[in-house]
């Protein structure tokens, strides 16, 4: 079985999707060029056990904020390539049927590693306490693209972008990532949320268990 990311190549043929059969939920794709299958990795979740061990409702799944599997994506397409500007648009604008998805999001990984401080509350026997956490992120600009498709196959005689790196997401991942891009936005102080013509995001990466420093 093939691991792969959300990025799908564009397919003149039918996806066939793979969807779990206790929910129905979809979780990957047929994987043509391989050949296999392509998990979405956003849409599972893991359990780390010995697989002659019996299941029980307290097993620990682990999954991930798909902001945090899509940014370790970019970041491993910023080291293999060297791009540091990616047109992320979903999967369905390829489609031939498709009229209202043509908008895509231009992405400018401009820190790749940083750290952020964040305030929010945890229970105590004296009522919520605040804490601040710090936090390891990839810091973004974007702006929002209303035809991604002219930037990605300009017309005739229209100069292209250079080093832009095309991304292509599953339509569900590419709107929870376009939220939480604005989402993230929102929590920084208003000086912050803008460059010039890009707005500023914060897109979370991995952070290994017991090294996120709390004061």
């Amino acid at each position: 079985m093939y691991n792969g990311d959300q990025q799908s190549a564009s397919k003149t043929h039918p996806v066939v999707s793979l969807s779990c059969s206790w929910c129905g939920a979809i979780v990957g794709e047929e994987d043509t060029s391989f050949p296999g299958l392509r998990l979405y990795k956003t849409n599972v979740s893991v359990l780390q056990k010995p697989k002659d061990e019996i299941s029980s409702d307290d097993d620990q799944w682990e999954s991930y904020p798909v902001d945090m599997i899509v940014g370790t994506q970019l970041l491993e397409l910023v080291e293999r390539i060297g791009a540091r500007r990616f047109a992320v648009h979903s999967i369905d604008y390829k489609l031939p049927e498709s009229q209202t998805s043509k908008s895509g999001l231009l992405l400018w990984l401009f820190n790749p590693d940083l750290r952020y401080s964040s305030l929010s509350s945890s229970s105590g026997a004296d009522g919520d306490v605040p804490t601040t956490t710090a936090q390891r992120a990839v810091k973004v600009f974007y702006k929002e693209i209303a035809d991604i498709q002219s930037m990605l196959d300009p017309a005739q005689g229209t100069p292209s972008p250079t080093a832009v790196e095309e991304v292509i997401l599953p339509a569900n991942v590419y709107d929870v990532m376009k939220q939480a891009l604005e989402r993230s936005s929102e929590t920084l102080p208003m000086s912050a949320r803008q460059f010039g013509e890009w707005s500023v995001g914060l897109v979370s990466r991995f952070e290994e268990a017991g090294l996120t420093a709390r004061t």
